[in-house]
């Protein structure tokens, strides 16, 4: 009683080339680790991405002042101020008691520096004219180099004590 041949299969063909020429496959593993370690300190390499899009986050600590008295004092007068920077993709702003906080999305590949130094300089222009009560609004840290780099903006309470102060 013979056995009969398995059938010939891609894998199996590749697993007998690799076997036979075993020599060639050792060299050709050998190269191109050899490239790797040559090429790997010039390559850019970012391990977490950045996927979301630029962004600047804003808050302003308004003592005593109720939810549509920050809204009209405070808010709308410094989304007007941003409006128009370079790169600026979509505006959000939210007022709450004691608290306006504004985020500004910048388009993709916008560099991070430029727009926080082109918030910051309308925020210089637009301090002035805010409500003296009203803290100097600050620029939050986002994205991976803030600390904790949740990536996430802080919440009011954590930021302002429940009396408008810092904490």
């Amino acid at each position: 009683m013979s056995q009969a041949e398995p059938p010939r299969t891609l894998m199996r063909w590749i697993v007998g080339s690799s076997l036979r020429f075993r020599h060639l496959v050792v060299a050709a593993a050998v190269g191109m680790m050899v490239l790797g370690v040559v090429l790997l300190p010039k390559m850019r390499v970012d391990v977490f991405p950045e996927f979301a899009p630029p962004r600047v986050l804003i808050q302003t600590a308004c003592v005593g002042l109720s939810t549509s008295d920050v809204e009209q004092l405070v808010t709308v007068p410094l989304e007007a101020a941003m409006n128009g920077i370079q790169g600026l993709d979509d505006m959000r702003s939210k007022s709450v008691p004691q608290l306006s906080a504004i985020e500004l999305l910048f388009k993709p590949g916008t560099d991070l520096l430029l727009a926080r130094q082109l918030v910051q300089e309308r925020l210089a222009t637009v301090s002035p004219s805010l409500p003296t009560w009203a803290a100097p609004p600050v620029m939050l840290a986002t994205g991976r180099s803030a600390p904790g780099s949740c990536g996430c903006p802080a919440s009011p309470t954590w930021r302002y004590g429940t009396n408008g102060s810092s904490s």
